[in-house]
């Protein structure tokens, strides 16, 4: 480095060593004195020579990088650090006391200022400098106008709130415009830091900028469900999970009214989706209900669909009557169906729980024999009540709307249909079984078609 430097002003001739000192430009004289050399004025004259001086040997270049000339000491080779190799480093001059610093090679990097108290105002030391706040309280910051004293030359600083308090950044007559990632305010008089948001702030000597990194979704609610409030932002929305009341999502509009209100349990069950909607819940006690108010719970007890309305007390409560999985539903049967054939499984979900059950059948004939003859057919149930088993007990049926019931209906023709109804009481132990009892034609093949359904009662 110095022979370039030495060879430039050798070329240039601005310098001349001698024994005694240094001859300075435009006939300046450059002396030796006790802690250091004194040096000819620098000024718009001398702006940009050069000055090696003899004792100590010392190369002096002068500057207006300050706004102010000034001579720069540029440090010796054995002042250039050696290690860590491959890092790059950075010549600098950092002015003290209304004077020049001598400039000095380091490693780059980047000074932090934590603040801790509930003001502050930026100094020309912030310069590239990493800022945090943090206090339990607001924090006011003020930031001196661009291109004052100390923040021209297009001043740099990252701004951080680390605290619970908010950091409200107002600069002096400059305005400051901010980017957040989805939004752009421009020309705002001060820029707000939630906890854990950082703002890079710039300047363009006029006014200042920012570009905020948001440490989290700013404006919402703890336990609120958050909703678009526009292409750009997220709000609150009416609904909030535990909140109004614990482990219920509840949903209220602007005048207060509740609109939804939705429990799964203390204990939500792992329900998979399908390609339906659905709502899932735990089986459990009855909730408590209130005055004007309706319920609906999956009981643990009865496992089924219980209900209270109109604020009648869940020590009463009424169940939803549904069909029993596996409904019948046969066409095309020329024969009997035997005795005790699963109508309704002894199995979780089906028929495995003590309670009256109401069985419903429905047949009709399909096809015309040449000669019926005899042909008909009959419907029986089997199952077990408290009592103990009931085999093949036949159900009376209501054909073609008759006002009397009988025990058979006619097929081989295409006219005839019956409906049968029974209720029962089953202890759950054992499956309800049915059976269709066959008569053939006398000529052809007597076909019909069955239709039954179990519904719990209670």
């Amino acid at each position: 480095m110095f022979e370039k430097l030495f060879r430039k002003l050798a070329l240039s001739a601005l310098l001349l060593l001698t024994g005694a000192g240094v001859a300075a430009p435009q006939g300046g004289q450059v002396t030796t004195v006790r802690g250091g050399p004194v040096l000819p004025t620098c000024s718009s004259v001398t702006a940009g020579l050069f000055i090696l001086t003899p004792q100590p040997a010392e190369l002096y270049f002068c500057n207006n990088e300050t706004g102010t000339f000034q001579w720069s000491l540029i440090p010796s080779s054995s002042n250039i650090p050696t290690s860590p190799n491959g890092v790059p480093l950075t010549l600098t001059s950092t002015p003290s006391g209304g004077g020049y610093g001598h400039a000095q090679f380091g490693l780059s990097g980047v000074p932090t200022n934590p603040q801790t108290g509930t003001t502050y105002t930026f100094a020309a030391t912030d310069r590239a400098t990493y800022v945090s706040f943090s206090n339990a309280g607001a924090i006011a910051v003020t930031l001196p106008q661009a291109n004052s004293a100390g923040f021209g030359s297009n001043f740099v600083t990252l701004a951080c709130n680390i605290g619970v308090g908010t950091a409200t950044i107002t600069p002096t007559t400059s305005n400051i415009s901010f980017t957040n990632g989805s939004a752009y305010t421009s020309a705002a008089a001060s820029l707000a830091l939630l906890t854990g948001q950082c703002a890079w702030i710039y300047s363009d000597n006029i006014n200042y900028f920012a570009v905020v990194r948001t440490g989290g979704i700013s404006g919402l609610t703890t336990g609120f469900i958050p909703k678009a409030g526009s292409a750009t932002s997220i709000v609150n929305s009416l609904c909030d999970e535990g909140i109004t009341t614990a482990n219920v999502l509840t949903c209220t509009d602007t005048a207060g009214v509740k609109v939804v209100s939705v429990q799964t349990g203390t204990s939500p069950p792992a329900c998979t989706v399908g390609t339906a909607g659905f709502w899932c819940a735990s089986e459990g006690t009855a909730p408590t209900n209130v005055a004007s108010t309706s319920a609906l719970y999956p009981d643990s007890t009865t496992h089924e669909f219980m209900g209270t309305t109109n604020g009648a007390s869940t020590a009463t409560p009424g169940m939803m009557v549904r069909s029993q999985p596996s409904p019948i539903s046969l066409t095309g049967k020329t024969a009997a169906i035997a005795n005790g054939t699963v109508l309704c499984a002894a199995a979780a979900g089906a028929c495995n729980v003590a309670g009256q059950y109401r069985i419903t059948a429905y047949f009709d004939s399909t096809v015309t024999c040449a000669t019926p003859g005899p042909a008909a057919i009959g419907f029986n149930l089997t199952w077990v009540d408290e009592i103990g088993t009931k085999t093949a007990q036949s159900v009376p049926l209501d054909v073609n709307g008759a006002t009397a019931l009988t025990a058979t209906m006619i097929i081989g023709d295409t006219t005839h249909n019956a409906t049968g109804t029974a209720s029962i009481w089953s202890t759950g132990a054992s499956q309800i079984g049915y059976g269709v009892t066959y008569t053939a034609c006398t000529s052809g093949t007597g076909t019909y078609a069955v239709r039954i359904v179990v519904e719990r009662l209670q």
